[in-house]
């Protein structure tokens, strides 16, 4: 579904509420001094960090967050599947991640132990994400977010530019190992993207549904976004799904990758780089 002009006004109402409620939240509620030594376990999360000037207070980050790191830190493998010891040996003031970080059992363990935890929702909207920079901000004791907030009401008004008078239909595809196809439904990144740049999703089910390109085929969408994670650009992913080449979003140029990377733990900055990026492909 498309974004109501309603929906557009909540959520730049949303960042803006957000801007100026931001020297009213304190960081003391979960340190009495800003953290130092930081674990990230969320690409998301890492990301803010960084923006915020305050990347220097990592100690180590999960696997997703090393595309955005550009020196060596320890690494603490899949966001999901955490090892309690490796986190607590690294003596943390302060471990960031999202709601969906695990197993439970190591989330337990980490409360048991006292040690300070901050877990962010997965971010599915521009306003959520603006709400997660906010968060993380007071919790770092700086200021920097207000920039960040104002570029990204700038970033969601290019978006909402839109001079097509009728949506695009799309489908968001990952490939992920082992070449299999999944389209994005309601409440994924997938969707979310799809969202942003102003297309209509043609799938009507939540999560992700394993589908053939045959069946891609079959729907004909007038665009088509690939987040692939086997790499080697639109080549090579029509020279394995060759069927894809009689689609019309091939025909029209609209078949188009995006990066798999940015979108691992819902929106985030990278994302809304991307979405303006297709976006200007769409509307030169």
């Amino acid at each position: 579904m498309r974004l109501t002009d309603t929906a557009r006004t909540s959520t730049l109402l949303l960042i803006c509420l957000t801007t100026l409620m931001l020297p009213s939240i304190q960081a003391d509620t979960l340190s009495a001094d800003s953290p130092q030594r930081l674990i990230s376990t969320d690409a998301g999360a890492t990301e803010i960090l960084i923006a915020l000037g305050v990347a220097d207070r990592l100690v180590a980050v999960d696997d997703s967050s090393q595309t955005f790191i550009d020196h060596q830190l320890p690494r603490l493998g899949y966001h999901r599947a955490l090892a309690a010891e490796g986190l607590m040996a690294l003596s943390p003031d302060l471990i960031i991640g999202s709601d969906t970080m695990g197993p439970p059992h190591v989330v337990d363990a980490l409360s048991r132990a006292r040690i300070p935890l901050l877990q962010l929702n997965t971010p599915l909207t521009v306003g959520e994400l603006a709400s997660n920079i906010t968060t993380l901000s007071a919790a770092m004791g700086v200021q920097e977010s207000k920039d960040l907030l104002q570029e990204l009401e700038n970033i969601q008004q290019q978006l909402q530019n839109d001079t097509n008078n009728k949506p695009l239909s799309a489908a968001f595809l990952l490939r992920a190992e082992g070449g299999k196809l999944r389209m994005a439904g309601s409440d994924t990144a997938g969707h979310a993207f799809v969202e942003l740049i102003g297309a209509s999703n043609l799938a009507d089910y939540q999560g992700y549904r394993s589908l053939s390109p045959e069946a891609v085929l079959e729907m004909q969408p007038d665009l088509l976004l690939f987040a692939d994670t086997q790499g080697g650009g639109a080549a090579a992913l029509l020279a394995d799904m060759p069927v894809l080449r009689f689609s019309s979003a091939h025909e029209k140029g609209y078949l188009l990758l995006v990066d798999p990377n940015a979108l691992v733990g819902g929106i985030s900055l990278a994302a809304l780089d991307e979405a303006l990026r297709i976006k200007n492909i769409l509307q030169p």
